[in-house]
């Protein structure tokens, strides 16, 4: 099921899916929404299409996407980033194994496509660094 919302700042409509609204409401990282006091699988959703007599469905199952960022100079504190998630908060970002997660208090934030690292550390070009979130996919 598609469903259209208009953004209340440009009047801009944009389409949604039954997996974009609860990948919003859920518990990304656990792969969980909670309705009442039961908590059910995200990955689990079926998309059931046309009328209740229609067996045709979509299975969704989560996946890990993993962006590599590339430290080019000493010190660099900004990495040009498009996430696909919707959700900063479920970002995660790993600096040579070390998990980062997003926050206020955290190590980094994006901001209008930009990552800014502002940890405790400076970052050097041997460094690892990527972005990692979870997304729903269907089969």
């Amino acid at each position: 099921m598609l469903f259209k919302l208009t953004n209340i700042r440009n009047r801009v409509q944009k389409t949604f899916s039954i997996k974009d609204l609860l990948g919003l409401l859920g518990d990304r990282v656990n792969d969980e929404i909670q309705f009442g006091k039961e908590r059910y699988k995200i990955s689990t959703i079926q998309e059931i299409n046309g009328s209740q007599n229609d067996t045709t469905s979509l299975i969704w199952k989560p996946e890990w996407i993993k962006v590599n960022l590339i430290v080019s100079a000493s010190g660099q504190a900004q990495f040009r980033f498009e996430p696909n998630a919707d959700d900063p908060e479920g970002l995660f970002l790993v600096v040579n194994g070390a998990l980062f997660d997003h926050g206020s208090h955290s190590a980094f934030h994006v901001e209008e496509g930009v990552l800014y690292w502002h940890g405790r550390f400076q970052l050097e070009p041997t460094d690892v660094v990527y972005v990692k979130y979870l997304t729903l996919t269907h089969n």
